[in-house]
């Protein structure tokens, strides 16, 4: 890829996020009484980002919220970008890289928590490490195919600076355990990774914090990650028109979400025989979400029926 294309797909993918996402300008800050205002918040916590730019963005805004908003759609462009690049490394597609950017930055579901309401903390606290985490991913693998410390060392920093920006990075830890078992069916490159992370987060408050939610049966387990995955595919409208016309509605969902399971694992096959170097990608994929989705239940960070029960706000 060009210099000049590598320039248009940058500029046309921030002017896109601008686009869907502009009207963010016109918010005030929502959420947590302006916890990191307080100068008494000190590092050391799972939220070392959040304190350090408040520290610096306050002197410099002030009370301009509209620079604060405008400063945020930056980050929000700079992490849709990173994503293209991810995903054009692995597929060498610059058409499904640019495809995955445009889903990803226009999900309403999927980011409105994050930058639609005005929750200047769900921001700071949950995108910007994403960042370095996706770039440490992408040496991770160059190291898995070239074999050359430094690529290894530069991912090992990268993803320990995530986690040190904010302890959602763990949730992306799965990455450097699932992806080097598919192309090497082995984790002894996972460890450091592993022992890193548990480190940093047990510095933190975030242990005290955990509270397990998983009832005392396995069907729970099953149900909770395909029901959010239901809640991410069909349309809050038609979801909640489900509940209130069935009863139980949950197995209506899983009825409905069903087929696109059962294509996604058929895809396999197809990838297979027409695109095998996308296999190891697709796959990786593939594992992610319900693992993904398993640690949101285990963890009881979510309620599979939230948005069922009519909690509009995350609409």
């Amino acid at each position: 890829m060009s210099k000049r294309q590598t320039l248009a797909i940058i500029f046309f993918i921030s002017c896109l996020t601008f686009f869907v996402w502009h009207k963010i300008l016109n918010q005030t800050f929502f959420g947590e009484g302006y916890y990191y205002f307080d100068p008494k918040i000190t590092l050391g916590s799972h939220d070392n980002f959040a304190i350090i730019f408040f520290r610096f963005i306050v002197p410099l805004f002030q009370d301009n919220f509209r620079a604060y908003f405008l400063f945020q759609i930056g980050v929000m462009a700079l992490l849709n970008v990173t994503l293209f690049y991810l995903v054009n490394y692995f597929t060498k597609s610059k058409f499904i890289s640019l495809i995955s950017s445009i889903l990803f930055l226009s999900s309403y579901l999927g980011l409105f928590e994050m930058f639609g309401t005005g929750n200047y903390q769900r921001f700071v606290q949950r995108v910007a490490n994403l960042i370095p985490l996706l770039f440490s991913f992408v040496y991770f693998s160059k190291y898995l195919q070239s074999k050359k410390i430094k690529h290894y060392l530069i991912s090992i920093f990268l993803f320990s600076l995530s986690v040190l920006m904010g302890h959602f990075s763990t949730f992306l830890l799965p990455l450097f355990i699932i992806y080097p078992l598919i192309v090497s069916k082995s984790i002894k490159l996972s460890i450091p990774f592993v022992v890193i992370n548990l480190l940093i987060i047990s510095r933190g408050s975030l242990f005290g914090e955990i509270q397990p939610a998983v009832p005392n049966h396995t069907w729970y387990l099953i149900r909770g990650p395909i029901l959010q995955l239901a809640n991410l595919i069909i349309p809050p409208f038609i979801t909640q028109k489900i509940a209130s016309l069935t009863n139980p509605y949950e197995n209506v969902l899983i009825a409905f979400i069903l087929p696109v399971m059962i294509l996604s694992l058929l895809a396999i096959k197809k990838i297979k025989a027409d695109f095998p170097k996308l296999l190891p990608f697709y796959l990786l994929c593939l594992t992610m979400i319900p693992v993904l989705f398993l640690l949101n239940i285990v963890l009881g960070k979510v309620d599979p029926l939230f948005n069922i029960r009519g909690y509009n706000y995350y609409f």
